[in-house]
């Protein structure tokens, strides 16, 4: 980092702290609070969306602060369930990561069947008993895969979209929400694989993983939006404003429960062949 830097990103930088070193709040307390600031930042930028929308690098650097807020809400369902003596099993983590997939994968599949796209089609025409298959261990990974190409075709539709009445991938029900929904349940799934002993989630993987999550959040904030946000101090200084003082840090007071997402329908036992 150098010391000449723009007036803005000098304010950025000196109104956020790089970590949670602070000993006059809890590790809690200070999740709490940068949380809500990247809430905070997701919703200015969401606001804004037709300005930075031909970015590319900015386009994925939010739709990335999405997911991560998203999945830093599921685990955070975690310890507040911890507190009231409620703890999710791995049996409801598992059914909600596989209905989710395989909600995307359809997806998928059915835009490559309509586009002829024969290799897209048959790599992701995946039933139940293909996910039940996989080794939980690597079930987050190809539900991770998912993910990642349904994001790579909604980004590309969205970034230039195909001529007037071409098949759509949206059309077929693959929406930033249903991406940002199954990186949650992603999040929550590799959680709990982590916690092999036990028949819930262990709140210690839940913990790791919830700081995981905050040093990816630090970096994308600082690495990505922070220095493409300086592209648009003359085109769109509302914006560039608004952003700054998103980035502020407050002091939450209290501890908010994060939303949980509702939970899927038990997925049916599948007896081996």
């Amino acid at each position: 980092m150098t010391t000449k830097k723009s007036a803005l990103l000098t304010k950025i930088l000196v109104a956020v702290p790089a970590s949670f070193d602070h000993p006059a709040i809890t590790m809690e307390k200070r999740q709490d609070d940068k949380l809500g600031m990247a809430q905070t930042v997701q919703n200015v930028c969401a606001s804004h969306r037709s300005l930075w929308a031909s970015l590319i690098g900015f386009k994925r650097g939010s739709d990335k602060l999405s997911g991560l807020i998203a999945s830093i809400g599921a685990l955070a369902q975690i310890q507040d369930s911890a507190r009231d003596g409620i703890m999710p099993t791995k049996e409801q983590i598992n059914t909600d990561l596989i209905t989710q997939a395989l909600l995307v994968a359809g997806a998928l599949c059915a835009y490559g069947t309509e586009t002829a796209d024969l290799q897209l089609s048959e790599a992701y025409d995946l039933n139940l008993t293909d996910f039940i298959a996989i080794r939980e261990s690597l079930r987050d990974d190809k539900a991770q895969a998912i993910h990642d190409k349904a994001r790579e075709l909604l980004d590309a539709e969205q970034t230039s979209p195909p001529p007037a009445g071409a098949p759509l991938v949206s059309d077929h029900g693959l929406t930033d929400a249903a991406l940002i929904l199954l990186q949650a349940r992603i999040a929550l799934y590799s959680a709990a694989v982590q916690s092999p002993r036990t028949a819930t989630i262990d709140i210690t993987a839940a913990t790791t993983a919830l700081k995981e999550l905050f040093v990816q959040v630090d970096a994308l904030l600082s690495k990505i939006l922070d220095k493409l946000i300086l592209q648009f101090q003359t085109s769109a200084p509302d914006f560039v404003t608004k952003y700054t003082a998103a980035r502020l840090i407050m002091d939450s007071g209290s501890r908010a429960k994060a939303p949980i997402p509702p939970p899927s329908p038990p997925v049916p036992p599948v007896t081996p062949a």
